[in-house]
């Protein structure tokens, strides 16, 4: 265990030595034990790659494992890291030779490897997915898919009630089945029949039905890349993509018609994955027949994010690294970036207020209110993050920050659609003509007009930064919007100014005529500092903009 002082920020590393690949991820924890990831390394090593008839490890592969050990080892050391720990799964953990490979690896490296059972294998996978997502309180999976197994958790929420594990993966089926080539309907339909044996024998039945499923590992990764790239989405990251089980099959088959070197041409599909994706995605798709699950949302991290939060636990035994949740990410972004965040929160609130009174009632019930108010939230805590690399263009700034940020608990849609509602809270209106928006679908095209006008007229209605506005009513006539503004006092004329300018939008969208009047309210000194500090005190959901971290 780590002896530390509790201000000082530690870094932590941890190596996960799979059958397919070797990776890396080194964070800094803070004294709160919030976590920040600052590299992220892989090495396609391929240890269960010519396994011997009796399962044992090749010599070469052994070569390859140890010098990419070796190389990670290097990175860690480079940070100057606090703890370091690797753990090994499959292909060593059922290796005749595996003491002789952790010998020689701790000979030749200096690390000493712990060999993990699949079962606290998938209990990492789990845990950190409980930490990256919202998982409520349902029934819920977790699956990790490698090379040589797949686990699958099954839990109430955060509390697991059962691990079951499928004792081959992508690159030991694709060795075993010699199913690296091309298929024909006929040739598939043999291999997938072949694999629903192996996961008919691990997985009970149903076991999902009704239930939201994580999933990690490589193959689950190229499939989100895939799955994006066919459908024209061009995010940053693929971590909260989620993929049906039809996408699942369709994208098999297709991949399938496909010979190996053909492959190179599917977007998406990285290099040294491209033999053994058939094996993997005929795995997942039994898998999620078998469980009777019609999708998953995939996660970026795995069990080394999961090792590294149990490293983090018992070094910081008073602290713990805590779930994060959807809005805690933006604010713990505007946290480090916005250079007004009185001013910011400020407008999160004018604008949240102007959205359940324009919106809300006419949009309550399906569910589509909800999302777009959470939306509407996040981008309206981060419009003004550009401001941190400088004022001009900051509006643009911003959109490349939000989109290449770590925004836990959005999917990448939904952090494209924040990103273009910051975007658009000034200067230029949404048009088809940026590349930005034209990349979005219809729907969200008219969501982020709707949004980032709201969050426009919410910005001009603090043009001083001074919260002179304490609050808007909103008054609904045929034709006609009327607004209201509140306010202490009477020096509001840069505030109607500044709101009167952003009306073009707003009027556009809403297809009405929209007014603002402003009207003085609490008279009394003592009632003017109390409406000031009620307007400046962030609301339940805004909260966390000063202090959360992720």
């Amino acid at each position: 265990m780590i002896q530390a002082a509790p201000t000082r920020a530690l870094r932590f590393a941890a190596i996960d030595v799979g059958t397919n690949s070797i990776r890396e991820i080194i964070v800094e924890a803070d004294s709160n034990a919030d976590l920040r990831l600052i590299d992220d390394e892989k090495i396609a090593a391929r240890l269960g790659d010519g396994l011997l008839p009796d399962g044992a490890l090749a010599p070469d592969a052994m070569d390859r494992a140890i010098e990419g050990i070796r190389r990670l080892r290097e990175i860690a050391d480079a940070y100057r890291v606090h703890h370091l720990e690797v753990v090994a799964t499959a292909a060593v953990r059922s290796a005749p030779n595996r003491d002789a490979f952790l010998e020689r690896a701790e000979r030749e490296t200096g690390m000493k490897i712990r060999v993990v059972s699949s079962e606290e294998e998938a209990r990492l996978a789990f845990r950190s997915f409980a930490h990256n997502f919202e998982l409520g309180t349902g029934r819920v999976l977790g699956l990790d898919v490698g090379g040589g197994s797949a686990d699958l958790v099954v839990a109430n929420g955060r509390l697991i009630e059962s691990v079951h594990s499928i004792p081959t993966g992508a690159l030991l089926l694709t060795r075993s089945l010699d199913c690296a080539g091309q298929h024909s309907k006929k040739s598939l339909k043999k291999l997938r029949k072949a694999i629903r044996k192996i996961v008919e024998k691990a997985l009970p039945e149903g076991i999902g039905s009704d239930a939201t499923l994580y999933a990690s590992g490589g193959t689950v990764a190229a499939l989100a890349t895939i799955a994006q790239a066919r459908r024209g989405e061009s995010y940053a990251s693929f971590h909260g993509c989620v993929v049906s089980r039809s996408e699942v099959k369709s994208i098999l088959r297709d991949v399938a018609s496909l010979g190996v070197k053909e492959r190179k041409s599917v977007p998406g599909l990285s290099s040294d994955r491209e033999d053994i994706i058939v094996a993997g995605l005929a795995l997942v798709l039994e898998i999620l027949k078998r469980a009777r699950v019609e999708r998953l949302a995939v996660s970026e991290k795995g069990i080394r994010e999961g090792l590294v939060l149990e490293m983090v636990r018992r070094a910081v035994p008073d602290r713990r690294p805590r779930a994060r949740n959807r809005l805690e990410g933006a604010s713990r972004l505007a946290r480090l970036s916005d250079p007004d965040r009185r001013h910011t929160a400020h407008v999160t609130r004018l604008a949240l207020q102007l959205y359940d009174r324009v919106y809300g009632p006419a949009r309550r019930g399906d569910g589509t209110a909800r999302t777009e108010r959470e939306i509407l939230e996040a981008a309206a805590l981060l419009h003004n993050i550009g401001r941190f690399i400088g004022y001009r263009k900051h509006h643009k700034h911003a959109y490349h920050m939000i989109v290449h940020s770590d925004l836990v608990g959005y999917s990448p849609r939904e952090i494209e659609l924040i990103a273009n509602v910051a975007r658009y809270h000034r200067r230029a209106e949404p048009s088809r003509k940026h590349a930005n928006f034209a990349a979005l679908d219809r729907d969200g095209q008219k969501t982020v007009r709707r949004l980032a006008a709201i969050l426009r007229f919410a910005g001009g209605l603090d043009r001083s930064h001074r919260q002179r506005v304490l609050s808007v009513l909103v008054r609904k006539s045929p034709g006609r919007l009327a607004v209201v503004a509140l306010a202490a006092d009477d020096n509001v004329e840069l505030e109607v100014w500044g709101a009167r300018r952003n009306l073009r939008l707003l009027e556009k969208v809403l297809g009405v005529s929209v007014t603002l009047a402003v009207r003085r309210v609490a008279p009394s000194r003592r009632a003017v500092a109390g409406a000031r500090r009620a307007a400046r005190r962030r609301p339940a959901a805004t909260e966390a903009l000063g202090s959360a971290t992720v």
